[in-house]
């Protein structure tokens, strides 16, 4: 199955198929994040209560100059990944 058909129902406010930068808050402990491996209606899970969390705000990718270096020592943390946990493996994972 591909990961465009997983999708159940609209779950976060972009629709598109494309990472996108998502803005996180956790209903159940109010922990906030932003990501940029955020895609259409997968959430992530929240670090502190293990919550299944949507993003609230979604945009898209910018790569300003300078800022377009990817850290090398920041895995990507694939446990919380719901796009991961399913094995999509559609993120930008080290």
């Amino acid at each position: 199955m591909s990961w465009r058909n997983d999708k159940k129902g609209k779950k976060t406010p972009y629709q598109g198929d494309r990472r996108s930068f998502g803005e996180y808050e956790c209903s159940q402990c109010s922990r906030t994040w932003k990501s940029a491996n955020s895609f259409a209606n997968f959430g992530q899970m929240c670090q502190t209560c293990n919550t299944m969390v949507y993003a609230h705000t979604m945009k898209p990718l910018e790569r300003p100059e300078g800022l377009d270096e990817i850290d090398p020592e920041k895995s990507h943390p694939k446990h919380l990944c719901e796009l991961c946990r399913r094995g999509y493996n559609k993120c930008v994972a080290k």
